[in-house]
């Protein structure tokens, strides 16, 4: 799991190859081209992937009985983060 500071200095290298090829040193005209062409960071793509991720494994382990001593699973999804929590 990548942590924060990670995922920000991904999003750095991107931001500034992005403002090497469009010759600009303002990051709202970075920014501005990001969204008008649907660029995500890859802080955003990260945290899409992970709470993908964790959807499909809770279902495939709740949905046929995977887990026999499961009588609850809970996914809490916030900040891009996700924690599986199993109770008994």
């Amino acid at each position: 799991m990548l942590n924060k500071s990670e995922l920000s200095s991904l999003d750095f290298v991107i931001n500034r190859l992005l403002m090497k090829l469009l010759r600009t040193n303002n990051i709202e005209t970075v920014e501005f081209c990001q969204d008008q062409f649907g660029f995500d960071e890859p802080s955003v793509l990260w945290a899409r992937r992970v709470r993908k991720f964790d959807s499909k494994f809770v279902a495939k382990y709740t949905g046929r009985g995977n887990l026999q001593f499961s009588t609850e699973i809970a996914v809490y999804l916030g900040n891009g983060e996700a924690d599986v929590t199993i109770e008994r």
